[in-house]
């Protein structure tokens, strides 16, 4: 998942104010004052053009976003407890190590708190005259996330199919009115940010064939599995990673089913404004949680 788990812990921010994993404060008020910041905005971007052989020019390839990398320059000094703690604080909240990555947290005036994955990569604290006195260190870090997205606060909506139409009632009275077949549920979600956004959908048994339709973009994507659901079962769609789990009830370990998606389905995103989401099946419902994305 990109963006951060539904009902994550965000801190409370003032403007341009920064937080690591919600262990280190950075910015004014803090114990570490900003005296430096690159990187928040757009990363590096890997150009797929080719050279035409024996002319002039290029032919166009795809331009993607590289891996984004914030460098944070600060002074850290004791604003509260002593310069000690302030420094033991600092370095125990930026050990590297591992694959996984952790929310570095951002308050813009504009978009308010915002958030991306990352890990550190690199810190320095030289230990400088003002070091050893006591009260003020140089410090630098450098963090590099895989995914190039500010993301904000993540959002669930659910759906479930309409009720079926019940049988008749005796004595029928006339004119009687035939309804269709089918069941489909729809729903609404906004992207309120400048960039698509890659959901996590996530569908509950029983449910035969479930379907997900992405309706407002272009064409129609559908994701349709080719299974049954029991009750108590759910089956998990990354729309990032392209990877579909099914987890039995009570289970944490799930087996992988994307390889039972039908003939035309196609992985879709979420673009910036409204999209409409409809889950097609007999039963069962769909969980979208998403986060609207910005580069900014």
């Amino acid at each position: 998942m990109a963006f951060l788990p539904y009902g994550s812990t965000v801190p409370t921010l003032s403007p341009w104010q920064m937080n690591f994993n919600n262990a280190l404060s950075l910015g004014p008020g803090t114990n570490l004052e900003l005296t430096g910041l690159e990187g928040i905005d757009m990363p590096a971007v890997r150009s797929g053009d080719a050279g035409r052989a024996r002319d002039h020019g290029a032919f166009a390839g795809l331009d993607l976003m590289g891996e984004r990398e914030v460098i944070i320059k600060g002074d850290l000094h004791n604003l509260t407890g002593t310069f000690s703690e302030a420094w033991q604080e600092c370095a125990n909240a930026t050990v590297p190590g591992g694959t996984i990555q952790y929310p570095l947290f951002l308050n813009t005036a504009t978009w308010g708190t915002l958030s991306t994955l990352v890990r550190v990569r690199k810190r320095q604290m030289p230990v400088e005259i003002t070091f050893t006195l006591g009260n003020l260190a140089k410090v630098m870090f450098l963090f590099a996330g895989t995914d190039p997205r500010w993301y904000g606060p993540t959002q669930q909506r659910s759906v479930k199919p309409p009720a079926s139409v019940g049988g008749f009632t005796w004595p029928l009275k006339w004119n009687l009115k035939w309804g269709g077949g089918g069941y489909t549920g729809a729903l609404s979600v906004t992207n309120a940010g400048n960039i698509e956004t890659r959901p996590i959908l996530t569908v509950e048994g029983p449910c035969t064939n479930p379907s997900i339709q992405n309706a407002t973009a272009p064409g129609g994507p559908t994701l349709t599995f080719g299974l049954t659901l029991l009750a108590g079962e759910t089956l998990v769609i990354d729309t990032d990673m392209h990877t579909a789990i099914l987890y039995s009830s009570g289970s944490t370990a799930g087996s992988a089913r994307a390889g039972l998606l039908t003939a035309g389905s196609k992985w879709w995103t979420l673009e910036p404004g409204t999209s409409t989401i409809q889950f097609l099946g007999s039963e069962g419902a769909l969980t979208v949680e998403y986060a609207s994305a910005w580069i900014i």
